[in-house]
């Protein structure tokens, strides 16, 4: 018994070691920038149901699609969490409590990370204080973004010192930057005036290709048909297109703690649910192509943030204020496969750029956390292909991601259908074109020289002939027939 006790105290104390070794910071850690991405807060619904008893008259003043008074406290206490886990700033944890039976769709869990949980705070500061050369917020041009975008600066920059300038008041106007809907391709890729036709497209082609989506329009005919009946009423039939809009609003009406019609109560349309859930939520970003339209300028400006801090330059933090469909194709990008876990109100995916002593030199590493539970620390995200380490060398992960990357230009080009895109999915860079420009003009050259020579020679021989035409008329006669002569 004594032996046995032994040797679980041993086991036990090299555990504790290792997870004490693998919290701690890797090598000499310094951190160089930090860019975060999160979804909005708690909103009022977008699509509300019908005979619905919570309206804009009594529930929803601020009317539909706009920031709730949770939302504006996720927000506030997700600014607070930044400060503490990025500065040294008490916090506390959010007091939106998510649970009941749409859990399975909000709990946080890591399903393309395995291991310890390595998130504890770093030791590192991105500044306590706000600083407009070294901190940039962007906002997609939507009501609850950018009021959440503010909500979380209240919570991550109270004013100190020099910065307090009214008494007792401990907040201080931040600019948020923002473009038009029709103007953003990195939080609104899909509202780009003259992409929605790709779009269509993209999902059309997607939803085709879907054996999926075969089954499920199958087996969920006769469940579709009975909610329409109970939640379709004055918006037409549901459908695997607009389910999502149902499940929405159960959530927004869950997460305020408002009582839900009672037909959503029944087990069977529960589990149902989820599963369609599941599936229209994976459609955002099932193929290559709709992950790169959807992310891949949101990805260039990340790593373009990340490759600046690396050369010394740059921002030290940069906070992007968007969706939950900002959210889903990010994360598909870094490896995620799994869409029983939608992003929550206030998720924030957080990228970590750090600089490690490497041998003589020092090697850049980016280390990424996803925060989708306002009660819990968030949770690693290891890259497929970034090894089995949490950190991954900032080139490595550049060069995972290139794919996906786009450029605003390059996004255009893909919109229009144009030489932008190789007919892959993959965008053509500005160097590839250019070589491909070269390429065909040296293979064309030898034959533009060749006509043009074929052209100048008939011409000449033209020219010579209308000259002799010209010129006075001479006999000339043979020598010999004169001698003959």
């Amino acid at each position: 018994a004594a032996h046995r006790f032994s040797l679980v105290s041993v086991t036990r104390l090299v555990t504790a070691l290792l997870l004490l070794h693998l919290r701690a910071p890797l090598g000499d850690c310094r951190l160089l920038h930090v860019g975060l991405v999160f979804r909005h807060g708690h909103r009022s619904p977008i699509h509300p149901l019908p005979n619905d008893t919570y309206t804009v008259a009594n529930t929803w003043r601020d009317g539909l699609g706009q920031l709730t008074n949770i939302g504006k406290r996720n927000q506030f206490e997700l600014g607070k969490f930044i400060r503490k886990r990025y500065g040294e700033f008490l916090g506390s944890s959010s007091t939106a409590v998510y649970g009941g039976f749409y859990a399975p769709f909000h709990t946080q869990h890591a399903p393309f990370s395995a291991g310890v949980d390595l998130a504890s705070p770093v030791n590192c500061k991105v500044g306590e204080a706000y600083n407009s050369s070294e901190h940039r917020v962007r906002s997609s041009d939507i009501d609850r973004t950018l009021m959440s975008a503010q909500a979380c600066l209240a919570g991550l920059f109270p004013p100190t010192g020099d910065q307090v300038w009214q008494a007792g008041l401990s907040w201080q106007p931040i600019p948020v930057h923002t473009v038009a809907s029709s103007a953003d391709p990195m939080l609104l890729p899909s509202d780009f005036e003259g992409c929605r036709q790709r779009f269509v497209q993209l999902t059309t082609e997607a939803r085709r290709n879907s054996s999926e989506r075969r089954r499920l329009e199958v087996e969920m005919a006769g469940f579709l048909r009975r909610l329409s009946a109970e939640a379709g009423s004055g918006r037409g039939s549901i459908t695997l297109n607009n389910v999502y809009k149902v499940i929405d609003t159960l959530m927004v009406l869950r997460t305020a703690n408002l009582s839900l019609p009672a037909w959503a109560l029944v087990p069977d349309t529960q589990l149902r649910l989820r599963q369609l859930g599941r599936f229209s939520w994976s459609e955002f970003a099932s193929t290559a192509e709709l992950r790169q339209m959807r992310s891949g300028v949101l990805i260039d400006d990340l790593l373009s943030g990340m490759e600046d801090a690396a050369a010394g330059r740059g921002r030290r933090l940069m906070i992007y204020s968007g969706h939950d469909v900002t959210l889903v194709p990010l994360l598909a990008a870094l490896g995620n496969k799994d869409y029983s876990v939608w992003p929550n109100y206030a998720a924030c995916l957080m990228f970590e750029l750090h600089a490690t002593a490497a041998g003589n030199g020092s090697l850049a590493e980016v280390k990424i956390f996803y925060r989708n539970d306002s009660q819990a620390e968030p949770l690693p995200i290891r890259v497929p292909g970034c090894g089995s380490g949490l950190a991954c060398p900032l080139h490595r992960l550049a060069a995972l991601l290139a794919g996906c990357r786009l450029s605003p230009g390059q996004f255009r080009s893909l919109c229009l259908g144009d030489s932008g895109h190789d007919g892959t999915g993959q965008a053509v860079s500005l160097d590839s074109t250019i070589t491909r420009i070269l390429i065909a003009v040296a293979v064309a050259l030898p034959s533009v020289i060749l006509l043009l020579a074929a052209v100048h020679f008939f011409w000449l021989r033209s020219w010579l002939g209308r000259r002799r035409d010209e010129s006075p008329t001479v006999a000339y006669h043979s020598l010999l027939s004169e001698v003959e002569n």
